[in-house]
């Protein structure tokens, strides 16, 4: 419930794998902004399923370095409003993630 899973390629076509925690935690998130708000979440690059480099743009270059391990997790942020974006970040917290907004494309980015 709450979740749209979102941003597999032909280069990696299973991108949504990582450690339970992880999964829990965003399950969690999910729920809970969905009770809140009735939106999805977008969830993005997390993990491949044998880890190592995510080489989403095909160059075998970072920058998704620490997408290795199953503890990370990219959230798309731009359709969320400001009470969505402030709820989103203090439960995020609240359940054990390192929360950081980022750009280019702005986007959620939380580690477990």
């Amino acid at each position: 419930v709450g979740i749209a899973l979102a941003g597999a390629s032909p280069t990696h076509p299973v991108n949504h794998c990582g450690l339970p925690i992880l999964i829990s935690k965003i399950q969690q998130l999910a729920r809970q902004f969905h009770a809140k708000f009735g939106k999805n979440l977008f969830v993005n690059d997390m993990s491949l399923p044998a880890g190592g480099l995510y080489d989403f743009k095909n160059t075998l270059a970072p920058p998704h370095a620490t997408h290795r391990e199953g503890r990370t997790v990219d959230i798309n942020s731009t359709s969320m409003v400001q009470p969505e974006r402030d709820f989103f970040r203090s439960t995020a917290l609240s359940l054990g993630f390192a929360v950081t907004l980022e750009t280019n494309p702005e986007h959620w980015h939380l580690t477990i």
